[in-house]
């Protein structure tokens, strides 16, 4: 390998360092701003907030009609070529356009907030924070035309540090409200608007202080900005598909539901998406991994695969059971207690249920990794449609619980599709006869557990109960060989199988 060429690996491994690292410490804070809201507010002012803010947060997506992908695409091709005038231009053609439709579409919202709070929030209180939040819609905007410039000169720390901070300025104020004991939602509502203002300005800043050398007077370039949006409309469907698919789950509550439906299933989603959030740093290693394999060692990467299609799943049912056997205290713990009785049998749906979703995760970032873009479009496009139609009825008919086995639906459809695209290019089977006996082991599991007639509830309780099951599973894991180390040696390197404790289970 040339210098040049290690060089440019240290300098990928450190970028992705660096966005582990921030995404590992923004994770906590987020659920730090909700176990406040959730304290300090009403089941009914909780779920508005949520509502309000998934509403304008599909909105966007279409703040930049995907210009913001070209912007980080096309700046470091730029940069190289010391075209930094080119630079300038596409971050400001990018932050004029997220400025100009937020500005319309705020426009359109407060016209019509009226009409939203009656026949689609159906809560006088929509209102005043569609009011607000129309603020931080166009304060978003200003941050992503800030974030997408920052990707494409490959400033990690700056553009990982968004998120850390923008969470960090919420819990700040939220927690100033809290220990005042005020209750009143606006002020929470002010706590996200309040933090988008000041990062949008501060980075605002930033970029002018730190980027002086690119900044040159704008200028109109129809050919830079035809090709810009050539690369960015294709882009801007997929992506503003599965944005669409992620929110579209509360907008249907909110309409078909009552609003404090959407506050239950803002307590239990964090939940029930823990499991996806501490598996993240391995996601982000499968993409790259993936797209080396695939070009170099297709035999090792069937190798991988065969391995993710049993990890996945039984890490899946451990979060699932875990989930299941210690609902109350975690939902007391996190949350507090006043939402036990309505959260506690929706989590356990919720949990189980989205036991598949982590394997679909995966199986899309592998999808991704051999490149199959237009096959990935196809597939959101049937998902898109699939979410719409099983969201509406789940939600109309059945609220909470309809909403999570449609959800269900939708990642084990998801899960297929991936699959299938994936077998197109690699040899792999699903090994079903592992998945009936993580069946039954899930059965008999929570059939056992049942009988005890054991909850723990305080934080004690929970940790020691927690850690005695861990230890548990892990034995069952090792011994059952749910992992083959000696294969994963072949692909991950000597290293990775050098521990003496898991030396004795090979």
């Amino acid at each position: 390998m040339s210098d040049q060429d290690n060089q440019l690996t240290k300098k990928v491994f450190k970028g992705g360092l660096t966005i582990i690292i921030f995404s590992v410490l923004t994770s906590p804070l987020g659920y730090l701003v909700r176990m406040i809201f959730s304290r300090a507010l009403s089941i009914t002012d909780y779920g508005l907030i949520y509502a309000v803010l998934s509403f304008f947060g599909i909105f966007t997506i279409v703040n930049d009609l995907g210009f913001g992908y070209a912007t980080s695409y096309f700046i470091p091709k730029y940069y190289q070529e010391k075209k930094f005038n080119l630079c300038w231009y596409l971050y400001k053609y990018d932050q004029i356009i997220e400025v100009f439709t937020s500005i319309f579409l705020s426009i359109i919202f407060i016209l019509s907030s009226d009409f939203l709070s009656t026949y689609f929030f159906k809560h006088s209180g929509a209102r005043e924070l569609i009011f607000l939040f129309s603020l931080y819609l166009i304060s978003s905007g200003l941050i992503s035309s800030i974030q997408h410039f920052l990707v494409g000169l490959q400033k990690d720390i700056y553009y990982s540090s968004i998120e850390f901070l923008r969470l960090g300025f919420t819990l700040l104020f939220s927690f100033f409200f809290f220990i005042f004991d005020v209750s009143n939602v606006l002020y929470y509502a002010l706590a996200f608007v309040f933090s988008y203002l000041i990062l949008s300005l501060l980075y605002l800043i930033l970029v002018e202080i730190k980027f002086k050398e690119l900044k040159t007077p704008l200028k109109w370039k129809p050919e830079l900005f035809k090709k810009a949006v050539k690369y960015a409309l294709p882009t801007f469907l997929t992506s503003s598909l599965y944005i669409f698919i992620n929110h579209i789950d509360v907008l249907f509550l909110t309409y078909f539901s009552k609003i404090e439906s959407v506050g239950v299933y803002n307590i239990i989603f964090p939940i029930a998406s823990i499991p996806i959030l501490l598996l993240q740093p391995m996601q982000k290693m499968i993409l790259p991994l993936v797209s080396e394999l695939a070009d170099n060692n297709k035999q090792k990467l069937e190798i991988l695969m065969k391995q993710l299609l049993r990890l996945i799943p039984f890490v899946g049912i451990y979060f699932a059971l875990f989930t299941c056997m210690f609902s109350k205290g975690i939902i007391s713990m996190m949350f507090g207690y006043k939402w036990v009785a309505q959260a506690d049998a929706p989590l356990k749906i919720m949990a189980l249920a989205y036991s598949i979703s982590l394997l679909n995760i995966y199986l899309i970032s592998v999808v991704a990794g051999l490149g199959e873009v237009k096959k990935r479009l196809w597939a959101s496009i049937l998902l898109f449609v699939l979410s719409i139609v099983s969201g509406i009825f789940g939600a109309k008919y059945f609220g909470i619980i309809g909403i999570i086995l449609a959800n269900s639906v939708l990642f084990a459809v998801s899960a297929f599709l991936m699959y299938a695209i994936i077998s197109k290019s690699i040899k792999v089977q699903i090994p079903f006869a592992f998945y009936f006996k993580l069946m039954l082991f899930c059965t008999a599991t929570l059939f056992s557990w049942s009988l005890f007639k054991y909850e723990p509830i305080s934080v004690f309780e929970v940790i020691f109960s927690g850690i005695i099951y861990t230890f548990i599973m892990t034995l069952i894991a090792l011994k059952a060989r749910i992992v083959d180390l000696n294969l994963l040696k072949n692909i991950f390197g000597e290293k990775f199988t050098s521990n003496r404790f898991l030396g004795k289970f090979m």
